[in-house]
């Protein structure tokens, strides 16, 4: 994404498109399982193929012209040694700024799992007999909806590029706040609210991961610091699956008091100016 003049912008639409990707498997409605999977095995063996062929050994610069070049791709460098390789990985987890933002990717992350996985259990809990068509209309609906990411994430993109991270921030918390009450509180005839809201919820979270891990850690370093973030989703969803069976009031004291402290904590002055408000 640094390849381009608004780079976060373009990291958000890859993003999106990651999410996009996913639209794929409603194919299985129409195609046979084993017929689709079978597809499937194909497409990854060739785009393994064009990775290993396409991918340079180093990553391009903005004042670099991206071209394949075979023979580098198929040779071997020399790798550094271990413990070197191994002190560079653990140089982002020095960071302050590192820890909050692991801290509040993997609770937004980890929110949206959790609104994902009682949205139906909560509109059938809220539906009356007269109810059951839009239960089903429901059904049909929330996976596409709370999905489909990429329908704004380009918008996230290009605030963060104008304005910087902080108001994608600010509308990470709100969306958490937004998605966990709205799920808990408004009736089964508001709930389209609840799934605007997940979406919005989904597009700002991992925007802000594939933008911010881009444009604020050296380019070696970019693969590590989104391992570490896999990481921390992981071991936060556990607190997820036990809230999948808690009441949607402890759900929103556990998302929305940490997610407020993480997101309003001062910072320290970073480029000569005061931080408050997340990882800057």
């Amino acid at each position: 994404s640094n390849l381009f003049k608004n780079p976060c912008t373009v990291a958000a639409m890859m993003s999106g498109a990651y999410q996009f990707a996913g639209f794929i498997f409603t194919l299985l409605k129409f195609i046979h399982f084993d017929a689709f999977f079978q597809a499937y095995e194909l497409i990854t063996a060739v785009g393994m193929c064009l990775t290993f062929v396409c991918y340079p050994n180093e990553p391009y610069t903005s004042v670099q012209t991206p071209t394949c070049s075979w023979p580098k791709m198929l040779c071997i460098k020399r790798q550094p040694r271990v413990l070197a390789a191994c002190k560079n990985c653990l140089v982002p987890l020095q960071l302050t700024r590192t820890w909050l933002f692991l801290s509040a990717f993997s609770l937004g992350a980890t929110c949206g799992a959790w609104c994902s996985g009682t949205f139906l259990q909560e509109v059938t809990l809220k539906a009356t007999i007269g109810d059951q068509h839009a239960v089903q209309t429901f059904i049909i609906w929330m996976p596409l909806v709370s999905n489909a990411t990429f329908l704004f994430s380009p918008c996230i993109g290009m605030l963060i590029d104008s304005y910087g991270f902080i108001p994608a921030v600010q509308i990470l918390w709100s969306t958490v706040v937004s998605s966990v009450l709205s799920l808990w509180l408004l009736p089964m005839s508001y709930q389209w609210w609840t799934l605007l809201s997940l979406n919005w919820l989904q597009t700002v979270t991992y925007s802000l991961q594939f933008t911010y891990i881009a444009q604020r850690y050296p380019s070696d370093q970019f693969g590590v610091v989104m391992a570490f973030s896999t990481v921390a989703q992981s071991a936060v969803n556990l607190l997820g699956l036990y809230l999948l069976t808690r009441p949607p009031k402890l759900a929103a004291l556990v998302f929305i008091l940490p997610t407020c402290i993480i997101c309003q904590v001062s910072g320290p002055q970073v480029g000569g100016c005061q931080v408050a408000g997340w990882f800057f």
